[in-house]
């Protein structure tokens, strides 16, 4: 940070100082010290704190309560699913999964973790509900020891259709579940991971020395644990250095756990953007790192698959009280949504733009400090006491030079005085001539030799209409036919293109043309 500050974080609509404000330590302070002090506070925006997944002693979200509906509800399901799970069963090779899964599956009361892992596992999860039904269903049946430990078993089993059969079976360290496989998993975590969050003291320490027993279980067990208890610090570290050593694949597992550079610093070439930038993990890491997220945020940029996921890393550095945040943004003001996401972190921090601007160069930068230089006048002696020579002598050349005087009313053309659109206009009444009838009885003419020439062609049984040279067809390409019936050409007569400049229609009705005289249902 700046100056020697270090970023508070605080909730929003929160009235509470930041330990070490003036305010709290009782120095008398100016509108202008409290409003700077502002500058060096992380401030988590609302959407973060719903997307977030929280960690003890983090930011204060609302956890909500469990669903004791839920057993019964899950119970349902299962009834229509119990025979994918009894055949998943049957193929399964480990015997100590099969027992397991039975005895949950019968509802044993005292059905082990592992049992509940295993029928998840079973599952292909054609129903989205199930997974937010089955955490609910451990937490309120059999509570948070028996929760948490089933997600270490779940963390650790994967499957292999053997004849269109899902077989369940252990994964070894360095093995990594199919990429669709498990989608739902973090979303069954995230539960036990909340509810953990808010437990008591006791609760917790219970939880954590079930866990403790878990990891011992392997890699997988282990990756899972740090990320349902990232307060223990602990282990996530160990956890960082072992994935970057035999499974980097479980390194975004991880991404939710990490709380300090050292442990970012173990998985970041491990995780992609692509895989990071969702709203739930920037969040996350936000909560647990700080504004110390920086680098790991800048060295995203540019792998994300799609635009919304780039805005989400720009929008993310944005809301940070960070010099290097901003400096990032600033390096990369012309490459796009950079921007826009420089204008939101101005208006958040509007004097560390004003001096990091100052201290840029290059033609958008100097249009921005220009701008915001003469939005901000009131910053700009603040800014300048702080800020070198060179930034000093840019801010105040902008505030210090003479205005352009604006032109009075009077000296201006009407038409930019008072422009046509700003001017209510009378609305004229259109011109209507009444009485005009047509008496001429409708006739049907024929060009000189356009009869003959169209008669000709249907002699020759080529059913088709003669063409221009310009490969349009001919005035005289299907005329109305004799007898009412058809020349070969699958056009009827009031359809066909007539004479030039003859509109016509049909009336429904057909007969056959007289010389000198429309078909009948021609009209024009």
């Amino acid at each position: 940070m700046s100056n020697g500050r270090t970023a508070q974080v605080t909730m929003p609509g929160s009235h509470d100082e930041p330990a070490g404000s003036p305010e709290t330590t009782g120095e008398v302070s100016g509108p202008g010290e409290h409003e700077q002090h502002a500058e060096d506070r992380l401030t988590m925006p609302a959407a973060w704190l719903r997307a977030l997944h929280p960690r003890r002693g983090g930011a204060k979200v609302a956890v909500p309560p469990l669903d004791p509906a839920a057993p019964e509800r899950l119970a349902a399901k299962l009834d229509a699913l119990r025979q994918q799970v009894l055949d998943a069963l049957e193929k399964c090779p480990d015997p100590e999964l099969v027992a397991a899964g039975t005895a949950y599956l019968a509802g044993e009361p005292t059905a082990p973790p592992l049992g509940a892992a295993v029928v998840v596992a079973s599952l292909s999860w054609s129903d989205h509900e199930l997974a937010a039904l089955f955490a609910e269903t451990w937490l309120v049946e059999r509570g948070l020891v028996f929760a948490a430990t089933a997600m270490t078993e779940l963390a650790s089993l994967t499957y292999e259709v053997a004849q269109d059969i899902w077989r369940v079976q252990r994964m070894a360290s360095d093995e990594y579940h199919h990429y669709w496989y498990g989608w739902n998993r973090m979303e069954l975590a995230g539960r036990v991971r909340a509810v953990l969050s808010a437990a008591s003291d006791a609760e917790y320490a219970q939880v954590v020395a079930a866990l403790a027993v878990s990891r011992e279980g392997g890699l997988h067990h282990r990756v899972m644990a740090s990320f349902l208890a990232p307060s223990e610090t602990g282990w996530v570290t160990a956890d960082c250095a072992e994935v970057s050593a035999v499974n980097v694949y479980l390194a975004h597992h991880l991404v939710p756990a990490i709380s300090t550079p050292e442990q970012a610093a173990l998985i970041a070439d491990h995780v992609h953007g692509h895989v990071a930038a969702n709203s739930t993990s920037l969040a996350t890491l936000v909560d647990g790192m700080g504004v110390e997220v920086v680098p790991m945020l800048i060295g995203w940029l540019g792998q994300t698959y799609d635009a919304d996921g780039e805005r989400r890393l720009l929008g993310t550095l944005a809301e940070l009280p960070s010099d290097a945040a901003m400096r990032a943004l600033l390096d990369r003001l012309d490459q796009k949504h950079v921007q826009p996401a420089f204008l939101r972190a101005a208006a958040r921090f509007p004097r560390r733009a004003m001096r990091l601007l100052a201290a840029t160069g290059g033609k958008s930068a100097d249009q921005l400090l220009r701008a915001h230089v003469l939005t901000h006048l009131d910053l700009v002696e603040e800014v300048v006491a702080s800020a070198d020579t060179t930034a000093a002598e840019r801010i105040t050349g902008i505030a210090n030079a003479v205005p352009v005087a604006a032109a009075p009313p009077e000296a201006l053309p009407e038409v930019l005085v008072s422009p046509p659109w700003a001017r209510k206009r009378k609305t004229r009444k259109p011109t209507v001539v009444t009485g005009l009838t047509c008496a001429d009885a409708p006739v049907l003419r024929w060009a000189p030799g356009e009869r003959d020439n169209w008669r000709s062609s249907l002699e020759q049984g080529t059913g088709t209409a003669p063409t221009t040279r310009r490969g349009r067809r001919s005035p005289a390409a299907s005329p109305p036919t004799a007898a009412g019936g058809t020349t070969g050409t699958t056009r009827s007569p009031c359809s066909s293109p007539g004479p030039s400049g003859w509109p016509r229609r049909s009336s429904g009705s057909g007969g056959p043309p007289t010389s000198g005289a429309p078909a009948t249902g021609c009209r024009r």
